[in-house]
């Protein structure tokens, strides 16, 4: 189980940042340094404020550690954990519309494919056959490129008088 930390770092550009570090096995098995960029001093003025923000990064660090993973996890636990961490209407590092797309992405296609399987159960292939068997993606790729529009094709000048191309 690890808590990490967080450091205070100053950017060239910009104001300084808060960083939450901590270290994870890699693949050859050597503890590998990691760190991510929390947020500025701005958004978060105290120490204390930053770590309130790091507490469900702490969990995903700690979903690895096999003496926390009693049993596995599913990709609908997984889609739950991410809709709270990422989809919430409090967090504004993605807009509403974005939420609102990949809330339907959720829903329409990855869940009712792959809610109760276990993460280590699924495997790159099946996902690439599930992906080119989407109708959705069968469409697209027959479509030809759309042709840009002569309303796209204008451009304004310093008098802010539009002309086409």
């Amino acid at each position: 189980m690890q808590n990490g930390s967080i450091t205070r770092s100053t950017r060239s550009h910009g104001p300084d940042v808060w960083e939450f570090r901590w270290r994870e096995a890699g693949a050859d098995g050597k503890r590998k340094h990691r760190r991510m960029v929390i947020g500025s001093i701005a958004q978060f003025s105290d120490k204390s404020s930053a770590l309130l923000e790091v507490a469900a990064l702490r969990r995903e660090i700690n979903l690895n550690d096999p003496r926390l993973s009693l049993q596995p996890v599913t990709v609908s636990e997984l889609v739950n954990h991410y809709r709270q961490r990422e989809l919430a209407t409090d967090h504004t590092w993605k807009t509403h519309s974005t939420k609102v797309t990949y809330q339907g992405y959720l829903n329409k296609w990855i869940l009712p494919r792959w809610r109760n399987y276990t993460l280590s159960a699924i495997n790159a292939g099946e996902v690439e056959l599930w992906l080119r068997s989407l109708p959705l993606a069968r469409a697209n790729l027959d479509r030809p490129m759309p042709q840009p529009t002569s309303r796209r094709l204008r451009y304004h000048d310093e008098k802010g008088t539009t002309h086409p191309l």
